[in-house]
């Protein structure tokens, strides 16, 4: 369940976009703005100079959670792209299978280092 909540901040309507976890069954996700920073060479330090958007919010970006919608627009104007060039909607359940795949490869690339190791260790 995607909830919208809109408030009014000096003289602007700003809605808020909150996220949840859990038996939710969407999800947006954030990983199109890395890709495309890193494509265009541009640091998130650097996104946070440009764009006087907060370190925390670029840390809540690229953990998926909830932050206003003017920091899209911010985004977007600044990379002069449409929402759907940096962001993604996706089922809940797509993205908790591609959060496990992505969690077991990192697992067999770890253990395939330990065994590397392992295997150095016992020649020494």
């Amino acid at each position: 369940m995607c909830i919208i909540k809109i408030a009014l901040e000096k003289s602007q309507i700003i809605c808020y976009l909150c996220i949840g976890k859990g038996d939710e069954n969407s999800m947006i996700v954030y990983y199109k703005l890395d890709a495309l920073l890193k494509e265009r060479k541009i640091t998130k330090t650097q996104l946070t100079k440009d764009t006087g958007i907060s370190t925390n919010i670029v840390s809540k970006i690229s953990k998926n959670e909830g932050f206003k919608t003017e920091t899209i627009d911010r985004l977007c104007e600044y990379l002069k792209v449409q929402p759907s060039e940096i962001m993604e909607w996706i089922p809940n359940d797509e993205y908790e299978k591609k959060m496990q795949n992505v969690k077991h490869k990192e697992k067999q690339a770890i253990e395939a280092q330990i065994a590397e190791l392992q295997a150095k260790l016992k020649t020494m």
